[in-house]
């Protein structure tokens, strides 16, 4: 443990590298400054390298007021040049700054992402849209830089709420300085439709349009409206103008027309597309509408026509037809679409949906193009050239097994998990010092600690893995002010992981780097939101025993599963302990899957006891004793946490006391990403029982001897059901020493927690047992704490 604390400390005396987000994979400083003056010639050596060149001097212009020369030819003070590189891919680069600037790189893209790199190793005012005066010097450096995936996305919807070009071409550009190539432009929904169709005017005329908007979240009731006309849309020559800026910067505009479902503007305009006669209208609220599109061969045709003009404006291979929250309650009422089910040979309407789906794969492979679909759009079965864009992830919604299905028959997935690349969530656990979000809590380092590789893939599926993009849906985000406070940093996170190998990524340094980023972006006037460096090391714990018979209420532990995890998941803590898993006749518990997506468990066991893999890690699993299992689980965030050291060790016995099985000590030693700090969590199930004094006085002086082991500065939480009843010797020793804090009884159950150098985290609730749900236990309530550690 000490050699690991020396690492640590060894590692954070390293010089931080210059700030450059996506941080590229190999760079190395290699002496003094580059300066850019007003008397620099930036020359192109071929004619695939003009437009990057010719971009690059346009971007500098207002910040330095430089009118800088772009000249073909291979002299010059910051030179573009191609070259054959396969192992650059396409969008590879390499950047070398001596006493000039050169940039090569096997494609335009890659040209244009050096000269990005550029930018942001200059003054973080270059990103300035006013003339700034000052030194504009650049590190010497050599870089070699190739992304990890090849979708690289951000989503923005313009249907919840309107956002104008010019805003859209400003997003754009952020996005560009990351190195992001997808632009995924969601522009229909059940509140608005943006796109002009011209055989279609009514989708403009009446579709764009609401009379009013929700005030307010959509769960406070009743609902309230502002009594203001909402709407607009983007006229196709503005389409263009947006497609043809982002192509500049080497981004893909993937547009989505939402159907069969998220349909009811259009349906407002164009009533015989409906499946009944009640009228609608563009949507006032939020939420899912009922209201779908017909699944009759005259819709089919209206979505082609559509389709048409969207692939005249859009030049993307890929087009998005959504397909997702696609309620079917209509479909099911109606006698002729059942007639038509019949008449189609389908089983139910989830086949229906997917004979709908298919029509438009079938229409779209015609003209040369690729469907995307979210996730929903394989549940009747998979269209067989649709790529999937899997957004179920929260808690690990489906267990990953529609796209991981999808991998293995061969189609492409995109990664848009709501567990980790929904930004419309809240960025802070206070959510009464944030604008209003739909919900939710996704950190920063939630965020950058994910992995687009959906768990449980060999190597030829996950190469199905396209990438990955972060959602930006705008119920609760009025205009590109409020889109961008959700969108970064979040997004800048994302632009990382999705561009550096994932044993590269450093969460300490990236937070360094974004000091640097955050200047950028007060310089470019971004409204971003604040990261809080200097916030104190905290930890939220949950511990609960967890009895694997049914209690009052539940006729099988089955029934009652998903009520313990979601109970455990409440406050979405930091780590979860568990105790004393018994029961009987019942399968593997292990295969119920208590650990939810985000949280790993220790891996080590010295018991030889056998254990059980699954996405999460391993985890113990308990030796019978007596007809029962007797198991503690640990677990932690893999997004916030990375572990360090870890394992087992026996618990001693008496042997003048009869006892048939063996207890041990859980352990990890985990080193917090933010900070660097690390520390030690412990588990067990400590129940010698009251009559069992000498076994407990045994038992207690392991423990201690276990604790006392690391060092005295070590900081350490010890979780557990500790059932050696208050007031005996052991207990009262441990309290004494400031090990345990105090206890607090139910029934005949005690859980503690004992800590060192850890404080309760002011205005919290003091080891409060919390029921929740449906969770009726009288005997093993839960025990819920905050715990700080200041950062020096």
């Amino acid at each position: 443990m000490k050699k690991l604390i020396l690492l640590t400390m060894l590692a954070s005396s390293v010089m931080a590298a210059p700030s450059i987000i996506p941080q590229p994979v190999e760079m190395k400083e290699t002496g003094g400054p580059f300066e850019l003056t007003s008397d620099a010639v930036i020359a192109y050596a071929d004619e695939t390298a003009r437009q990057p060149a010719e971009l690059l001097a346009t971007q500098l212009r207002s910040a330095t007021g430089f009118n800088l020369p772009v000249v073909a030819g291979a002299k010059g003070d910051i030179v573009f040049q191609t070259l054959e590189d396969d192992s650059l891919g396409s969008e590879g680069y390499e950047l070398r700054i001596t006493s000039h600037v050169s940039i090569k790189a096997p494609s335009a893209p890659g040209l244009f992402y050096g000269a990005q790199t550029l930018r942001q190793l200059l003054p973080p005012e270059i990103y300035s849209p006013e003339k700034v005066s000052k030194p504009w010097k650049i590190p010497a450096v050599e870089i070699r830089d190739v992304p990890r995936f090849e979708w690289r996305g951000t989503h923005l919807d313009v249907a919840r709420h309107f956002m104008p070009k010019e805003d859209v071409l400003r997003f754009i550009d952020t996005m560009a300085s990351l190195k992001l190539n997808t632009f995924h432009w969601h522009l229909t929904e059940d509140q608005g439709w943006r796109i002009e169709i011209k055989k279609y005017p009514k989708l403009t005329e009446v579709g764009a349009w609401r009379d009013e908007t929700l005030l307010g979240h959509f769960r406070d009731k009743p609902h309230q409206y502002d009594g203001k006309r909402h709407g607009g849309f983007y006229t196709q020559d503005e389409i263009r103008e947006v497609v043809a800026y982002a192509a500049e910067r080497h981004i893909t505009v993937v547009p989505e027309i939402d159907m069969p479902g998220h349909m009811q503007a259009a349906i407002a305009a164009y009533p015989e597309l409906g499946c009944t006669t009640n009228k609608a209208i563009v949507k006032r609220e939020w939420g899912i509408s009922t209201t779908i599109l017909s699944p009759e061969e005259s819709s089919i045709e209206f979505c082609k026509d559509v389709l048409t003009e969207v692939m005249d404006l859009f030049p993307s291979k890929y087009i998005h037809i959504g397909g997702d929250e696609a309620k079917k309650d209509q479909w099911e009422a109606s006698d002729r679409i059942q007639q038509l089910r019949e008449e189609r040979g389908l089983k139910d309407m989830h086949e229906m949906q997917s004979w709908f789906i298919k029509q438009l794969d079938d229409f779209l492979v015609e003209h040369g193009r690729r469907l995307i679909g979210w996730d929903e759009i394989a549940e009747g079965g998979l269209a067989e050239n649709a790529v999937v864009m899997w957004w179920r992830g929260k808690y690990g919604y489906d267990r990953g097994e529609i796209p991981k299905k999808a991998a293995r028959d061969g189609h492409d997935v995109i990664n848009a998990s709501n567990s980790h690349l929904y930004f419309d969530y809240y960025q802070s656990e206070d959510e009464a010092k944030e604008p209003l979000a739909i919900g939710g809590f996704l950190p920063l380092e939630k965020v950058y600690g994910y992995d687009p590789i959906i768990p449980g893939l060999d190597d030829q599926a996950a190469s199905h893995i396209l990438g990955a993009q972060g959602q930006l849906w705008t119920e609760y985000m009025p205009d590109m002010e409020a889109v961008e406070y959700m969108a970064f940093p979040r997004v800048c996170a994302l632009a990382e992981l999705v561009w550096l190998p994932g044993g590269q990524k450093d969460y300490a340094g990236f937070l360094g780097r974004m000091k640097v980023q955050e200047k950028r972006f007060d310089a470019a006037g971004i409204n971003h939101r604040k990261i809080d460096f200097e916030k104190p090391f905290e930890l939220e714990v949950v511990c609960y025993n967890v009895l694997g018979i049914p209690t009052k209420g539940y006729e099988s532990w089955e029934k009652r599963k998903k009520d313990v995890v979601n109970a455990l998941l409440a406050d979405a803590p930091d780590i979860i302990g568990t105790q004393e898993m018994r029961y009987r006749n019942i399968p593997d518990y292990l295969n119920q899957r208590l650990a939810p997506a985000g949280y790993a468990s220790f891996p080590e066991t010295t018991l030889g006891l056998p254990t059980h893999e699954d996405e999460h890690g391993a985890v113990l699993r308990g030796q019978p004793l007596e007809g029962r299992h007797w198991q503690n689980w640990l677990y932690y965030k893999t997004w916030k946490f990375e572990k360090i050291a870890g394992g087992q060790i026996p618990l001693r016995e008496a042997k003048e006391v009869p006892w048939t099985g063996e207890r041990s000590i859980n352990w990890m030693a985990l080193r917090d990403k933010v900070s660097g700090l690390e520390f030690v969590v412990m588990n067990t199930h400590w129940q010698p029982g009251p009559k069992r004094q000498q076994q407990r006085e045994i038992e207690a002086a392991h423990m201690r001897e276990f604790i006392e082991s690391f060092p005295k500065d070590l900081p350490i939480i010890a979780m557990g059901d500790f059932n050696a009843h208050p007031g005996t010797p052991e207990m009262n020793a441990l309290v004494g020493d400031g090990l345990m804090a105090d206890a607090i009884i139910r029934g005949k159950h005690i859980d503690h927690i004992l800590q060192r150098n850890f404080t309760v985290v002011p205005g919290s609730e003091k080891y409060e047992y919390k029921k929740r749900g449906k969770m009726k236990i009288s005997d093993h309530p839960m025990l819920t704490i905050k715990l700080a550690l200041p950062v020096d």
